[in-house]
């Protein structure tokens, strides 16, 4: 009989001291000593949409330990007797991971060349515009108090000042939303569009030296979810990463957007959370 941790409880496998739950006449003790990379509510059967679980096991007289993934209806008659190793599933994920990166140097260079021009020219122009709105404000400003100069002098009434203020509160209302458009948030898209290319493009290598708590978090970073199809590992693969999986040149082209458009657009929006973790993940 072997322990199987299933869902998030997987999650904390690794955490608990070590814990024997044996079958001894296989010859073999399960034991809460590896954290398990794709459990956790990570991967969906896509034969029943249940979760993907996750059990360690080490051989008594070897010591060595095997870790597998099987749905947690595998047991279920009629379901698919589908497990794999951890070690498969690996090669699996290295495999996509592989494919968000740009093999030709010279492509990938130009890559993150645009996105670092796009970022210093589209700096310049917010700057540019805000000094633009900022000469507009002060001169609706001075409008303004011309305005209630002239009602002083009684040169206008009450009702002209009235529609006249209320004018030019209209439009300083606009050009401050226009000044807000200017701000650090376009700059800052710009900057995660680069840790995002930097890090698509070195996935393989912060894998094969992460711990358990960095592989979830590129998981989670680049992955929205996994479908376990028979024995293939099946991604969604979060936006702007899902412009350069499908290639650098992709026959799957979204109108007239070029790859580089889509993964500049695509950083627009995620998350606050995901952007927080793909900071730590480009400097870590």
């Amino acid at each position: 009989m072997h322990t199987v941790f299933d869902g998030l409880e997987a999650e904390f496998v690794g955490r608990a001291v070590a814990q024997t739950a044996a079958d001894a006449g296989a010859g073999e003790k399960v034991y809460r000593s590896h954290e398990l990379t794709y459990a956790g509510d990570l991967i969906r059967c896509k034969h029943c949409g249940h979760t993907v679980t996750g059990e360690s096991v080490v051989k008594k007289t070897t010591g060595k330990e095997y870790v597998s993934y099987r749905c947690s209806l595998y047991n279920t008659p009629g379901h698919p007797r589908v497990r794999l190793s951890e070690e498969k599933l690996d090669r699996q994920l290295l495999t996509i991971l592989d494919k968000m990166r740009i093999e030709s140097d010279d492509c990938r260079e130009w890559f993150a060349r645009q996105l670092r021009q796009r970022t210093k020219t589209e700096q310049e122009e917010a700057r540019l515009k805000a000094e633009e709105v900022q000469r507009q404000l002060s001169l609706l400003r001075q409008q303004q108090d011309r305005l209630v100069n002239l009602r002083l002098l009684g040169e206008i009434d009450d009702r002209t000042l009235t529609d006249k203020a209320t004018e030019l509160r209209d439009q300083e209302a606009n050009l401050m939303l226009q000044l807000a458009a200017c701000d650090v948030g376009r700059h800052e898209n710009n900057e995660i569009a680069i840790k995002a290319f930097e890090l698509s493009q070195s996935l393989r290598v912060k894998w094969l030296t992460a711990d358990y708590a960095a592989k979830r978090r590129l998981l989670e970073i680049v992955f929205l979810n996994f479908v376990l199809d028979d024995v293939t590992l099946v991604p969604e693969t979060r936006t702007p990463f899902d412009a350069l999986a499908e290639g650098f040149v992709s026959e799957n082209s979204r109108g007239d957007k070029t790859p580089l458009e889509l993964f500049r657009a695509g950083v627009q929006g995620l998350p606050a959370t995901i952007r927080a973790m793909l900071c730590q993940a480009a400097t870590g």
